[in-house]
C-alpha cells in the first residue's frame, strides 16, 4: 500500500487532485484524508508529502 501512494505523490505534478485521490483510494480512509486537509487549509504540497511519510493516513470521523 505505501509503495502506491508514493508513486501517486511522485506523479503529482502530472495529475489533477481527483485522480490521485483517487490513487490514494486504495488505502482506506486516504480519499477522505485527503479531502478532509484540503477543505482545512493544507496546500497540495503539503498533503502530497503527508501521504507519502504516512503510510497509512486516517481521519477519523
Amino acid at each position: 500500500m505505501k509503495i502506491r501512494t508514493e508513486l501517486a505523490a511522485v506523479e503529482f505534478e502530472t495529475q489533477d487532485i481527483v485522480q490521485i485521490a483517487m490513487r490514494i483510494n486504495g488505502e482506506a480512509g486516504s480519499i477522505h484524508a485527503w479531502i478532509f486537509l484540503k477543505q482545512n487549509g493544507f496546500r497540495d504540497d503539503e498533503i502530497m508529502n503527508l501521504l507519502r511519510h504516512t503510510p497509512s493516513l486516517r481521519v477519523v470521523h
